[in-house]
């Protein structure tokens, strides 16, 4: 599947007329911080312009030498494939004329002499409609990921249900992290009770520089507290990690941490560090990591101190043990919300 990227409101204009004249009065007309402007004043350099780069808006005369703006436009449509915007400019409009350009796909035109006010509104509506249209497919792409990687989930946490052993199950899920999100760097960071600290128990790219890095729940992670049931985010963009009046040097660029959440305790974390100017698409991937944490938090939220094994039938009975106590103490009445 083709990546698309998210529509940014940002447009690149080509305008094209062979009187320089025109050409810069309607430059200075369409002239906004949303518009990236560039001017043509031969038909035949403009038609190689457009063959060469990307453009989002094109505004045109109809009549000039050698080709034509309607021959502009016809050499055009096959190869930009319907992601681009045309105006037209005629100081001769006819119903005919008018038609063509409809037929051709031309979003609207414009008489001469121009009116300044008229033109910068069509203009404004031809960026507007281009992207809703990106947004629409940038959508339909995110959701088609979605779906897939959903899909993925449910297969693997199949595979999950029917293991016990937590390396097994932290090395299936660091893999996926890799694979089917595209990520580079990856850790689960389990609670340790005899240090008290969350420390690496798998990691997967992450440099030596992380090789001694722990913190306490409810500590400061460059100011960001870890605690609660909310996912992390870290700046590291100085290249430095403070935490509890350490310091470690890192790379430049982001840390996430997704909580792996067990009757109410923040067990684990899964983190991924992204570095400067990697692009990904984190609100996504972290909803899918969330639903992951949850699926791993009863393998990963073992209560025993000595090692990392789960018993799940043993730990279910503490549970519902500990839930009767409780109820019991309270004198709250037993019923499934209590578990």
């Amino acid at each position: 599947m083709k990546k698309i990227d998210r529509p940014r409101r940002h447009f690149t204009v080509l305008i094209v007329d062979d009187e320089p004249d025109v050409a810069e009065t309607i430059a200075m007309a369409v002239e906004d911080e949303a518009y990236t402007v560039h001017t043509e004043t031969d038909s035949t350099h403009a038609l190689r312009r457009l063959r060469e780069q990307r453009y989002d808006i094109l505004i045109t005369d109809l009549k000039m030498p050698q080709v034509s703006g309607m021959d502009l436009v016809k050499s055009l449509r096959p190869g930009v494939e319907n992601d681009m915007e045309i105006i037209v400019i005629t100081g001769f409009a006819t119903l005919q004329t008018a038609m063509e350009a409809v037929q051709l796909g031309v979003y609207d035109y414009i008489q001469k002499p121009i009116d300044q006010t008229a033109l910068k509104q069509v203009v404004r509506r031809a960026a507007e409609k281009l992207f809703l249209k990106r947004q629409n497919h940038w959508l339909q792409y995110t959701n088609n990921v979605l779906l897939n990687n959903l899909a993925t989930l449910h297969d693997i946490s199949k595979i999950l249900y029917q293991l016990s052993d937590t390396e097994a199950a932290a090395e299936m899920v660091l893999d996926t992290m890799l694979e089917y999100f595209g990520l580079q760097r990856v850790a689960l960071l389990k609670y340790d009770r005899k240090s008290h600290t969350y420390r690496f128990y798998r990691q997967k790219g992450f440099s030596k520089l992380w090789d001694d890095f722990t913190f306490k729940p409810a500590s400061f992670l460059n100011k960001v507290k870890a605690e609660g049931e909310k996912i992390l985010h870290v700046n590291l963009s100085q290249g430095k990690l403070h935490v509890d009046g350490r310091i470690f040097k890192t790379e430049k660029g982001r840390l996430t941490m997704i909580p792996v959440v067990f009757q109410e305790q923040t067990e684990a974390w899964l983190a991924y560090l992204s570095l400067e100017k990697e692009a990904i698409h984190e609100e996504q991937i972290n909803r899918l990591l969330s639903i992951l944490a949850n699926h791993i938090a009863p393998i990963v939220g073992s209560r025993n101190e000595c090692d990392f094994s789960y018993d799940a039938e043993n730990t279910l009975i503490a549970h519902i043990q500990d839930r009767l106590n409780e109820a019991a103490m309270t004198q709250a009445p037993i019923g499934f919300s209590l578990f």
